[in-house]
């Protein structure tokens, strides 16, 4: 008979509870932290893979997952659309993405569109840099779009582009949202 993954997990909590195993897990953590390379070497290895298209993409998968999760929601991305979404570039600047030094500006950052829905899907997803996903969570889009649109008048950069002054045409009256 199959065991259920409940069952599964009560009997190795069950197992791990027993002083035996308490005692071997205790030996083999502290074998561990005496190698020479023990958590360094692990910490290498998952910074090498998190620089990977491929470990990135699962990563941040695996995050996005988890806060649908904790909203009830549901994520129906896929490992290869996350992919195909960091080799694009930014959907929102077009620039490129670093994947090598850990978190920083210019990592790759699945935003939803419509936040308020908790659902993580390809038609209410994209990925942008992390930069602007936060200062979109901060602020909210049209903010981010009217704070650019006021940096560019500032420096004297026009942007004669129809669409761009349709987009700013819009946002006129558009109060900023505060934090």
């Amino acid at each position: 008979m199959k065991q259920t993954t409940e069952e599964k997990k009560a009997y190795h909590k069950e197992y791990d509870a027993r002083p035996d195993r308490k005692a071997a897990n205790r030996a083999r953590k502290a074998r561990f932290r005496a190698s020479p390379n023990g958590k360094a070497t692990n910490r290498a290895c998952k910074a090498r893979y998190y620089a990977t298209l491929e470990g990135r993409a699962k990563t941040m998968l695996g995050h996005a997952r988890q806060r649908a999760k904790e909203r009830g929601g549901v994520c129906t991305l896929t490992p290869e659309w996350v992919m195909a979404g960091i080799e694009a570039g930014c959907a929102l600047s077009g620039h490129a993405f670093v994947l090598t030094g850990g978190k920083h500006g210019r990592a790759p950052s699945i935003d939803r569109i419509d936040n308020s829905s908790p659902d993580y899907t390809p038609e209410n997803s994209r990925v942008i840099l992390a930069r602007i996903n936060n200062a979109i969570n901060a602020h909210g889009q049209d903010a981010y779009l009217e704070d650019a649109r006021d940096v560019f008048k500032h420096l004297g950069i026009y942007i004669n582009d129809p669409k761009l002054e349709a987009l700013l045409t819009t946002m006129q009256g558009v109060e900023r949202s505060s934090v």
